[in-house]
């Protein structure tokens, strides 16, 4: 990761603690929860990239005591086209990086309140130590979580020159012959994108994209769809105040 992406990331993380507004009157959204790293007991330190289990814990603890139903990037689909009704309170749970601890520590938590969450791959680190193996991810697709594309590498998909194949075609069908399921929702490295990026999501058969805390674009809503990166610090309470701060909107479909 260069010095660069790393100020990118670190600027979208800035913008996506202090909840920047948007023009709600044009487009409105569902929360969509971002989480990386997952560690247990004393291992690291909490942080915009990190959070324990037992802060994992209480957030969780915290959306099922408030009436939160986990949805996936489909039924957000259906809904944006006013196809479907979502359930009161909805929310998405999304985890990105492919990190072994998704499938050993997460997973667990989110069966444990009743939730499913949506695992964004990059097929570089599959099988490498600390990360997600193909039998693990295909356990977690087995049990209704979602399987989404992270590309290849976690290069970014917004400057310089993009080799589509190695980034969006490989991992697809790499993800798609794990699962046995087609892999549809996207998420853009570094939540970076532009118009081309687009264009080649689309054309890769992905039906939606998610970025991090950039406005979500007007014309193209259901590929720069928003998220929140969760800080590891945060109570569950503090979580509930961030998550009405960020998507004020509330549910109403945006086409």
């Amino acid at each position: 990761m260069t010095t660069k992406h790393i100020f990118l990331l670190v600027v979208c993380i800035a913008i996506s603690i202090q909840a920047v507004s948007q023009d709600n009157s044009v487009l409105q959204e569902i929360p969509i929860l971002c989480y990386h790293n997952v560690f247990s007991g004393n291992d690291a330190q909490p942080g915009p990239l990190r959070i324990s289990t037992n802060q994992l814990e209480q957030q969780l603890r915290a959306l099922t005591a408030n009436g939160y139903h986990s949805v996936s990037p489909d039924d957000l689909l259906q809904w944006m086209q006013g196809r479907q009704q979502l359930p009161a309170n909805p929310v998405m749970i999304t985890f990105d990086d492919s990190h072994l601890e998704h499938f050993t520590l997460a997973a667990p938590l989110l069966k444990r309140f009743g939730f499913k969450g949506v695992f964004f791959v990059m097929t570089v680190t599959i099988g490498k130590p600390h990360y997600l193996s193909a039998a693990q991810i295909k356990t977690l697709s087995d049990n209704g979580h979602v399987i989404g594309c992270h590309t290849w590498d976690h290069q970014p998909l917004a400057t310089g020159s993009i080799d589509w194949q190695q980034q969006l075609t490989k991992p697809k069908a790499t993800l798609e012959k794990i699962t046995g399921k087609a892999v549809s929702c996207f998420a853009y490295p570094y939540g970076e994108w532009n118009m081309a990026a687009i264009q080649q999501v689309k054309t890769h058969g992905f039906t939606t994209a998610f970025q991090l805390s950039n406005a979500q674009n007007s014309q193209e809503p259901r590929f720069t769809i928003r998220r929140m990166i969760v800080v590891g610090n945060w109570s569950g309470i503090q979580l509930l105040q961030k998550m009405k701060a960020t998507f004020p909107g509330g549910s109403q479909p945006v086409l």
